[in-house]
């Protein structure tokens, strides 16, 4: 039950700081949009809060356009976006497609990558024949055909599977959480960085201490994305709900802690054993008047200019 009480403590909050970077970044004109669709990673999707965020904020944001019923805003309509999520854990995939299969608006189904630090965007030569050899290979055992006609076929119908992979938009979500985690990251990350396509966007969440903790590390990230704007919407952020929702999220909290206990759990004897400030942040939530606050978070951005454009016109 890792995944469902990581959700249960996290999956909230995290949802509304994305939509509320989504909304920053949208009302600024720095939120990347195209008439073909967005590809989108999540990096460390955990429960898939960044991903669903970025789902509903889309379709929220169309059927917005459709109610305004005026020609003059009817481009802002874009397919659904393509994200591709990357997570380690097995039971957050699995957590992330029933949870899909639940809200019935369609994915993610699970993640499609495991180790973020393997991942590989800009490829070298070598990986290049590799991509080739297989490629040739599977269309030879499909299609039953020599080399020359697999190698005819693939540049008809894949003329560029030789380019990377590009991201129009990369959500890093509570990941970063560590100088040896941003080390290890770091090549993964010059490759989406050097892959960005102009006005593509990487966005950082991260808790908001910025003291000896986590300080050096945003540091170091905004060495790492030199070459990129640093958005002015970086910033320390809260995202605040009104008395209704909190109603609402306190009632989840509840019922959620009812649902444990009904199936004989003891509650207060697994309590005993955590630490005063666990203790503090989870029995909070199963007070029958319980006010839910947010924690402020840390937001970084950064956006690839158009090469065309001036040092001043790109920083403005």
């Amino acid at each position: 039950m890792v995944a469902e009480a990581y959700a249960y403590i996290h999956m909230v909050s995290r949802y509304c700081n994305w939509w509320d970077t989504f909304a920053e970044l949208f009302t600024a004109g720095w939120l990347p949009m195209r008439e073909s669709g967005l590809r989108v990673l999540d990096v460390g999707a955990g429960p898939g809060p960044a991903t669903y965020a970025l789902l509903d904020f889309s379709r929220d944001l169309n059927q917005a356009v459709l109610d305004l019923d005026d020609p003059d805003f009817q481009g802002l309509r874009t397919p659904r976006p393509d994200v591709v999520m990357v997570e380690s854990s097995w039971a957050m995939s699995h957590f992330v497609h029933r949870l899909s299969e639940e809200r019935k608006l369609g994915g993610p189904y699970g993640a499609s990558f495991d180790d973020f630090y393997r991942l590989r965007l800009v490829r070298t030569r070598e990986m290049n024949a590799e991509i080739r050899r297989s490629l040739t290979s599977q269309i030879m055992d499909e299609l039953d055909v020599g080399p020359d006609g697999a190698e005819w076929i693939l540049r008809e119908e894949n003329p560029r599977w030789h380019e990377p992979d590009r991201y129009h938009l990369c959500m890093i979500s509570h990941f970063l959480t560590l100088d040896s985690t941003l080390s290890q990251a770091a090549e993964a990350l010059q490759g989406i960085k050097r892959t960005l396509p102009p006005g593509g966007v990487i966005a950082v969440i991260g808790a908001s201490r910025r003291g000896d903790t986590y300080g050096p590390i945003y540091q170091e990230l905004g060495r790492q994305m030199r070459g990129l704007v640093h958005l002015e919407v970086s910033d320390t952020v809260r995202s605040d709900i009104d008395e209704r929702s909190q109603e609402r999220l306190n009632a989840f909290y509840l019922n959620i802690h009812k649902r444990i206990s009904d199936l004989g759990v003891d509650t207060d004897a697994i309590a005993a054993a955590w630490s005063p400030r666990v203790l503090a942040s989870v029995t909070s939530r199963w007070e029958p008047d319980n006010k839910p606050v947010f924690r402020p978070f840390a937001l970084e951005v950064f956006r690839a200019g158009h090469h065309r454009m001036r040092s001043r016109q790109r920083r403005h």
